[in-house]
């Protein structure tokens, strides 16, 4: 996905990190992508629950280990954050009840405060959130959390609720298929203000 043909295709494969784009608009935004997650069922991309790939060491959290080559930026560094799988405590609830979302990919997100973060991986917890950080910026984590707003997925018209930059992250989980790998949750249709290119 990364030759020639997907370059005359127009498809640009993310790898882990940062990339920057202009639309034939002149908007521009920057996104950090990774497709690392969790190590589950000995599946690809994975680390350890106790390792942070996401913040530089002066951000990890004391009892885990620093792996970050490509740590995402503080604000205001990145507009979209896309990772395989959830933040803690985000859309990220099981079948079973349980909470299986990474506690550094919340460190990294509370610190980057994107206008969008868009993951997947728990089908059963598709949906969006609207997430408020607080005004002091040196709380990470779950710390950085004001308020948290379900958001609903209606076709029927636009939400018209713009998302503050550094004040609020819309948060979607955009798991297409259910638990049986069948396409039932419907795709989700963001429309972000970008800056405008120079």
């Amino acid at each position: 996905m990364k030759g020639p043909l997907a370059k005359a295709a127009g498809v640009t494969y993310l790898e882990e990190g940062l990339n920057t784009f202009t639309l034939k608009n002149g908007a521009t935004f920057t996104i950090y992508t990774s497709p690392y997650t969790p190590e589950f069922c000995d599946w690809g991309f994975p680390y350890a629950r106790n390792e942070d790939r996401f913040n530089p060491t002066q951000h990890v959290a004391s009892d885990v280990k620093c792996i970050a080559k490509n740590p995402v930026p503080d604000f205001p560094g990145i507009d979209i954050m896309m990772t395989h799988g959830p933040p803690e405590d985000i859309l990220d609830w099981t079948y079973n009840g349980a909470n299986v979302g990474c506690r550094a990919l919340m460190r990294a997100v509370s610190r980057a405060r994107p206008l969008l973060y868009c993951f997947g991986h728990i089908h059963e917890a598709c949906g969006a959130k609207m997430v408020t950080w607080k005004d002091d910026k040196t709380k990470i984590g779950a710390d950085a959390i004001e308020n948290q707003t379900s958001m609903p997925n209606a076709y029927s018209g636009p939400s018209k609720w713009p998302v503050k930059f550094g004040k609020e992250t819309l948060m979607v989980n955009a798991s297409i298929v259910n638990l049986k790998y069948k396409p039932t949750n419907a795709p989700w249709l963001v429309e972000l203000d970008l800056r405008r290119g120079t």
